[in-house]
């Protein structure tokens, strides 16, 4: 189908990143617009077998227009749906990175926050053992 990728170069793949931006491009029309030269811009020697998965697995529709001689496609549902599923796994990946500095911030706030709270009370204690003796004798005097 596809070229072969080892696993430790999964992230030298750009082609679906490639491929977001152009089902995007393509949202914007739907259902009205039919498209021509879109995947050919940007994928360029792999323009036939991408057309032919796309098409295979439902996500546009290929018809060649004889009168232009060119092939247009537009998009179907499926690739509607694909193309919401990818944005909303877009937000949830930011939405995590989001979380993540939000909890890193509160860490880092209360640290700082008891660490002055320690240091003043070494200025200034507000509590010795001379003092809380003073009170427990008090106390055990009263009862």
């Amino acid at each position: 189908m596809g070229d072969k990728i080892e696993g430790h170069k999964i992230d030298e793949v750009t082609t679906f990143n490639l491929f977001k931006k152009v089902m995007n491009k393509l949202v914007k029309g739907y259902p009205l617009w039919v498209y021509f030269g879109i995947f050919e811009t940007y994928f360029k020697e792999n323009t036939e077998k991408l057309l032919k998965v796309l098409n295979n697995d439902g996500l546009i529709e290929k018809k060649f227009n004889e009168k232009e001689n060119r092939e247009e496609y537009r998009l179907t549902g499926r690739g509607i749906t694909l193309i919401s599923s990818t944005t909303q796994l877009e937000y949830a990946e930011e939405t995590h990175k989001f979380n993540r500095w939000i909890i890193y911030l509160t860490i880092s706030l209360v640290t700082i926050g008891t660490t002055q709270l320690i240091l003043a009370y070494l200025q200034e204690p507000i509590f010795s053992l001379e003092s809380f003796l003073e009170a427990w004798k008090i106390l055990h005097f009263l009862t």
